[in-house]
């Protein structure tokens, strides 16, 4: 078992989920890939998992759900807390302490912006900092190789649920297929108790519904482990910046700067303490045969042990 837990890393044993360290990645469905730090390569058109876990609400948005004991307060780089705003550089860290035998978990999708974006993500940042200082906020930019879209809310396993968990996982997205996404405007979030402000990217699908069928999915295995399924307005996004005081608004030219890229998504991640598995989705018209689950689940096995 030590063996193991080695291999998982603790719910508490990284600093910073990734924090976005965290974001890093990975590739494949129905067949799963265990994939170190230093694989990861990408999913919603790129490379790099998620960090501190980010679902952010809004005003707008219905009241969120807290998850059960052990609270986390994590959700992407909404997941973890942040350093005293006085810090010379501000810096994600764990809000909830080392449980032994408990390990975070997050399903989530990789986003890569395709190259002729950087441009207008550089001038972006440099906008939303200006705004943000304009009203006394300190603002940290998200490094692009952590860019992700979460399709979970994080929650714990204990180190005999783990690969159950990922099983399932499995199973349950096996028929969703890969997604087309388009970045849309940018927007100002906040985390569940808004002591962290996000400046983030929202992402249109081209077929909501095949989103919508992805996200009912890894909710029916992640309630089955007694957490809470993902937020009611499914408002698909990534952070791009965040700070510890709300930003400042940006006009309507610059918070569509972004806008119209096209992304694409043929993989999942699911991560559990330091480790991360890759689920691919199907491709379009190509559905998968029952032996090519069987073989590729039997694969995934092999590679965990």
């Amino acid at each position: 078992m030590d063996c193991i837990a080695a291999l998982y890393g603790s719910d508490g044993s990284d600093g910073s989920d990734d924090a976005e360290t965290e974001d890093a990645a990975p590739r494949p469905h129905m067949h799963a890939t265990p994939l170190s730090p230093s694989q990861r390569i990408i999913a919603c058109g790129g490379a790099a998992p998620p960090a501190a876990h980010e679902q952010t609400t809004t005003s707008e948005c219905a009241a969120p759900m807290a998850l059960p004991s052990p609270p986390l307060s994590e959700d992407d780089e909404e997941e973890a807390g942040l350093a005293p705003a006085d810090a010379e550089r501000m810096c994600p860290v764990r809000q909830f302490g080392h449980v032994d035998g408990q390990f975070a978990a997050h399903v989530f999708a990789h986003v890569h912006l395709p190259g002729q974006a950087q441009g207008a993500l550089t001038g972006l940042l440099s906008q939303v900092a200006a705004n943000a200082s304009a009203v006394g906020s300190r603002v940290q930019a998200i490094d692009a190789m952590l860019h992700h879209m979460s399709l979970s809310r994080t929650l714990t396993l204990t180190l005999t649920q783990i690969d159950p968990f990922v099983e399932a996982l499995l199973r349950a997205t096996r028929s969703c297929r890969a997604l087309a996404l388009r970045t849309g405007s940018v927007a100002h979030l906040a985390n569940d108790t808004s002591t962290r402000f996000f400046a983030a990217v929202e992402l249109v699908p081209d077929e909501p519904e095949r989103l919508e069928q992805l996200i009912d999915a890894i909710d029916q295995v992640v309630v089955r482990y007694g957490a809470q399924p993902f937020y009611a307005e499914r408002r698909a996004h990534f952070s791009i910046a965040w700070s510890l005081q709300p930003m400042g608004t940006l006009d309507a030219r610059t918070a569509s700067a972004l806008h119209g890229h096209v992304l694409q998504c043929s993989s999942v991640v699911c991560r559990v303490g330091e480790r991360e598995t890759q689920l691919q989705l199907m491709p379009c018209g190509s559905p998968l045969s029952s032996t090519a689950v069987s073989s590729n689940r039997k694969r995934a096995r092999d590679q965990r042990l």
